[in-house]
């Protein structure tokens, strides 16, 4: 699986960076919408 996500990080790097990054400076998500990204992870 790591293959693949490596795999994946290189071909999209826009996506990877929306998904995994934080692209907008001092944002911090909700604790409900942070708990909800750790359930669903």
């Amino acid at each position: 699986m790591v293959g693949e996500f490596v795999v994946f990080c290189i071909e999209d790097p826009v996506r990877y960076q929306l998904l995994y990054q934080r692209v907008i400076p001092d944002w911090e998500p909700s604790p409900e919408t942070y708990a909800l990204a750790v359930g669903a992870g």
